[in-house]
């Protein structure tokens, strides 16, 4: 049923893009994400044959993958007239998987929609301005290091600071180290969707975002936080590391 579900889905998106495609004569058709990985590469060949193709390759690989999947997004990068990437490691990792050169052009810093001063972010986020306070936002699934997150602060336990995991469960596999984090003492859940408001009330209420990640691209959240001036404490991971070390 799922793979049904996920045939259909792009079978839908490419007959809406061709039709949109032949009625609206576009100069460029861009993507910045696939529909199924497994057939990607021939919609971007069908997409050609309306317009140039561009591919935006937010993560030039996905951290969730399997063995396939290098061949696949080889062919993806291969088929299309452009791959555009936010950095140079980026660029080098696309050129060493497919031996094309991408275009690199950095990652737009969004335009915060709060107006908040820390004090009141951290009213509404009901923490002392004394407090010390973490943030780590975003979908949690399993590359992006929150079994880190709870070693150290067991590690820590009272003298921790106070760290406020916010968004949404997206891989089932990490529900234990989500427990493991629920018991802990200086550890605050707010767990489910998080909006832009959401998000940019804790980064601003924030003495520090937190992003542990075992691998990484060029993360929204690096320039969220940069726009809003609260500093960024990032693991090592290349393509993070780097879009850390620019802003």
């Amino acid at each position: 049923g799922f793979y049904a579900q996920r045939l259909s889905a792009w079978t839908r998106a490419m007959a809406i893009l061709e039709l949109v495609g032949r009625r609206v004569h576009p100069e460029v058709i861009h993507f910045q994400f696939g529909i199924n990985r497994r057939l990607d590469a021939t919609m971007v060949r069908r997409s050609r044959m309306l317009a140039p193709v561009v591919w935006t390759a937010h993560d030039v690989l996905p951290f969730e993958r399997t063995e396939q999947d290098r061949a696949r997004f080889r062919a993806i990068y291969r088929a299309v007239d452009r791959v555009v990437v936010h950095g140079q490691k980026a660029a080098a990792e696309v050129e060493a998987l497919a031996g094309v050169r991408a275009t690199v052009i950095e990652h737009p810093s969004p335009r915060p929609t709060t107006h908040l001063t820390r004090a009141e972010a951290r009213g509404r986020l009901h923490v002392s301005p004394s407090e010390r306070l973490l943030v780590a936002p975003g979908f949690i699934r399993s590359y992006k290091g929150y079994d880190l997150l709870a070693s150290v602060w067991e590690a820590l336990g009272e003298s921790a600071p106070l760290l406020i995991v916010m968004g949404e469960l997206l891989a089932e596999t990490e529900r234990p180290v989500v427990e493991r984090l629920a018991r802990l003492p200086r550890v605050r859940l707010a767990l489910g969707y998080a909006s832009s408001e959401d998000l940019e009330t804790a980064i601003v209420g924030a003495d520090a975002v937190v992003l542990p990640y075992r691998e990484a691209s060029d993360s929204g959240l690096v320039h969220l936080a940069r726009s809003l001036q609260t500093p960024v404490i990032a693991s090592a991971a290349p393509q993070l590391a780097e879009s850390v070390a620019s802003t």
